[in-house]
């Protein structure tokens, strides 16, 4: 059954992480620079519930972030971007003690109140031991209002959404075939549907190689990828560098194309699914 302690205070949690590096150590870079990766889209940031102990209030929490993300809103527990929205939560025990109330509140970025619903949980459902079918039951109706409040418009299919890499300009050697095709491979991988040409695409993906020198056996490699609608309005801009040994540029690119390409996929994927998003809203205003 649910484990009911007595309220507590819930400070706004941050969450960080080490950002991925643009080439593996395996290249040969003497150093490794932090990959800038573009910040993430706005979503809503959800807290564990109050009023129950700390695992079971972090299971609900997680599976509603999960319930959320289905719903094509970016969430996440305890980690917040500044234009998210906040999804808290407190539980008390009714008289009969059968019963959990569980009062669900969501906040604008701007402090305001947008929503507040209470769900009511039979007291023998564990969030701990309970099946995730168990917990989705519950936590569906809070999902379809939070979902419904923000307007969440339906997020299309990776195969729906098509794309071309239309060029890579600026590297040495064989640096713009490769990282070009190596773009388009894990694109298409991720599920995303393949053009060969700039017609009747959603997306275009643009890439400018720079090589510099950074020291007497060093030199730095930076790449910029942009994003951009068939109609050549911006989307995005996703930048990585790295410091490698000079004369490395100039070498093949086959191996590390995949290595940079891995790394700023998630990124480049972010885009597209923030591009959607925004397209979706725009068509249902």
């Amino acid at each position: 059954m649910l484990l009911i302690c007595g309220f507590i205070s819930a400070g706004l949690l941050s969450g960080c992480g080490t950002l991925p590096q643009p080439f593996r150590p395996a290249d040969g870079s003497k150093s490794h620079n932090p990959f800038l990766i573009a910040p993430e889209a706005a979503g809503v940031t959800i807290m564990p519930i109050i009023g129950i102990d700390a695992d079971r209030g972090q299971r609900v929490a997680l599976q509603m972030a999960t319930l959320l993300q289905r719903a094509g809103l970016p969430a996440a527990v305890g980690r917040s971007n500044p234009e998210s929205h906040l999804l808290t939560a407190a539980a008390t025990v009714r008289a009969d003690a059968q019963t959990v109330e569980i009062r669900w509140f969501l906040y604008a970025p701007s402090g305001e109140n947008r929503l507040q619903k209470t769900a009511l949980w039979p007291a023998e459902i564990d969030p701990l031991t309970a099946p995730t079918n168990a917990l989705n039951a519950q936590l569906n109706a809070i999902v379809a209002a939070v979902a419904a409040e923000l307007k969440i418009p339906p997020a299309r299919k990776p195969k729906d959404v098509s794309f071309t890499v239309s060029a890579v300009i600026g590297a040495p050697a064989d640096g713009n075939t490769y990282l070009q095709q190596a773009m388009h491979i894990r694109l298409r991988r991720a599920g995303y549907r393949l053009q060969t040409d700039d017609f009747d695409v959603d997306y275009i993906i643009l890439g400018h190689v720079t090589v510099s020198s950074s020291s007497p056996d060093g030199e730095t490699i930076a790449i910029s990828w942009s994003l951009m609608t068939a109609g050549g309005d911006p989307v995005g801009q996703i930048e990585q560098s790295n410091n490698v040994p000079a004369g490395t540029a100039a070498q093949s690119w086959r191996r590390m194309a995949g290595a940079i390409t891995d790394a700023v996929l998630p990124a480049v994927i972010a885009l597209i699914k923030k591009a959607e998003s925004q397209n979706s809203s725009s068509k249902r205003q």
